[in-house]
């Protein structure tokens, strides 16, 4: 799930269901290595604060030949 990250704020979109929203598209001679959540921590201090209202991707490519 990268929707919603946890932040809470006056203007913040709360319709809907919680979801996967956000994705790595690769293709060619790419090759996915590994993925993970980024950003799926709250500030030190506030259990309310996060850099967005979605959590980040990281993705480890292998881009080329080896691909």
């Amino acid at each position: 799930m990268t929707w919603p990250s946890g932040l809470q704020a006056p203007g913040m979109d709360t319709d809907g269901e919680p979801g996967c929203l956000d994705y790595v598209w690769v293709r060619g001679a790419v090759r996915v290595v590994g993925a993970r959540l980024a950003f799926d921590r709250p500030a030190v201090g506030d259990p309310t604060l996060y850099p967005s209202d979605h959590l980040g991707l990281v993705a480890e490519l292998v881009v080329g030949e080896g691909g």
